[in-house]
């Protein structure tokens, strides 16, 4: 089994539009079996044919073999990027005022 989940990103005036991979998610029993690969070229064929000019991820930093995957797609690791996360207290405390 394998599944992707993605939006469409419109960022602001004078900006590419693009699309945001929520999740790319393949069993255990079915990587390495080119579903993530097929997935993402579908990906890659909406953002074509809809004239969207990216995708953009998330990936564990820490996931060797999630990175080598990537970077065998052609994507481009952006460093200037950071991902932030607001819960527990921090979220009450927003939440709060």
């Amino acid at each position: 089994m394998a599944l992707c989940a993605f939006s469409a990103i419109y960022p602001g005036p004078g900006l590419h539009a693009g699309i945001f991979l929520k999740e790319l998610y393949v069993t255990r029993n079915c990587r390495s079996a080119g579903l993530g690969k097929a997935l993402m070229r579908e990906l890659a064929i909406i953002a074509r044919q809809r004239n969207l000019k990216r995708i953009d991820w998330t990936a564990d930093a820490d996931d060797k073999r999630l990175l080598q995957f990537y970077d065998e797609l052609g994507g481009t690791r952006r460093p200037e990027k950071l991902f932030y996360r607001l819960d527990g207290n921090a979220l009450l405390r927003l939440g709060e005022g």
